[in-house]
């Protein structure tokens, strides 16, 4: 594995600067930072998936769920809803449970 281009000191540093900079995206006019999709919302809220990152705007934290499973009830830090309910709460009152309305906000642009 070469990393000499990425800056890296040995091949142990290697994943760590691969890892940083993509989390970048260079588009010519300045750097923005990737996104990952909100498996509830599907606006692009969150840093990295599976890491248990609350979605701003629908107020889903992201437990690693995901279309395969999603009419599964896990009962952990979602409550006693699946994420096929989160969904349709979302669509009918914007956020992932009616009890979140007041804690969400609208997506932004750069979450489209």
């Amino acid at each position: 594995m070469r990393c000499l281009r990425l800056n890296a000191r040995d091949n142990s540093d290697c994943s760590r600067v691969i890892q940083e900079s993509l989390n970048f995206v260079n588009f010519g006019m300045g750097t923005a930072t990737l996104r990952f999709r909100c498996p509830c919302c599907g606006f692009r809220t969150l840093d990295a998936p599976n890491i248990l990152a609350l979605c701003p705007v629908c107020w889903w934290e992201d437990d690693g769920q995901e279309d395969f499973d999603a009419h599964e009830v896990r009962n952990t830090v979602n409550g006693d809803w699946s994420l096929e309910e989160a969904r349709l709460h979302y669509s009918k009152c914007g956020a992932s449970h009616p009890r979140f309305v007041r804690y969400v906000r609208k997506p932004e642009v750069s979450e489209q």
